[in-house]
């Protein structure tokens, strides 16, 4: 709920929206994001041209079911599988929602690489209470392929994971750590007083 627009969030929208250019989904598609939050992705593929909607049960301005009635030429669900009560029930929703053709696109921890000998390590991909299911990567595609799906491209780095300094997940981890190691820091004004004088 504390998203707002900023110059990060429009770089990273723009990497997913590379990948799903790479994947086959075409400048002119019809595209729905599932779980769409307070719609900044939805605003972002917008300003890039983009026939772009959005839904989410749990922001009223996005709430409308009527919006899952229309075809799509690709359905992305970012963070969502990990949250709902049923993942094999959201596939099957994002695939009745996608024309023949189309493209599913689906962002979520990989349940299996997890350590949970150090737990601690894993904290906000745990995410607990949030995540209900963390599903290991395997298990999607597994599932993908029960459903008739071909899987156009599958990437272990998260789209926010980059090689930019200080855009990956390293460094939010640290930040996030030295802060009061909540999510929700991820979301206020940065503090660069910490960044730039802590050592690590």
């Amino acid at each position: 709920a504390r998203a707002t627009p900023s110059r990060i969030t429009r770089f990273f929208h723009g990497r997913l929206w590379r990948r799903l250019r790479a994947a086959g989904v075409a400048r002119a598609a019809r595209v729905l994001d599932s779980g769409c939050g307070r719609g900044l992705l939805v605003d972002e593929l917008r300003r890039r041209g983009v026939d772009a909607h959005g839904y989410d049960a749990y922001d009223p301005a996005f709430a409308d079911r009527a919006i899952l009635a229309a075809g799509y030429d690709a359905a992305i669900a970012q963070d969502v599988i990990e949250h709902v009560a049923d993942p094999l029930a959201l596939l099957d929703q994002l695939g009745r929602l996608v024309r023949p053709g189309g493209r599913v696109a689906i962002g979520t921890p990989d349940g299996a690489a997890i350590d949970l000998a150090h737990p601690e390590r894993w904290r906000h991909t745990l995410h607990q209470p949030y995540h209900r299911h963390l599903v290991a990567h395997p298990a999607l595609l597994a599932a993908a392929a029960a459903r008739g799906w071909a899987v156009v491209a599958h990437y272990r780095r998260p789209y926010t994971n980059t090689w930019v300094p200080t855009l990956n997940q390293p460094y939010l981890l640290r930040y996030l750590r030295a802060v009061d190691d909540t999510l929700d820091v991820a979301f206020e004004p940065p503090r660069f007083r910490w960044a730039m004088l802590s050592p690590a």
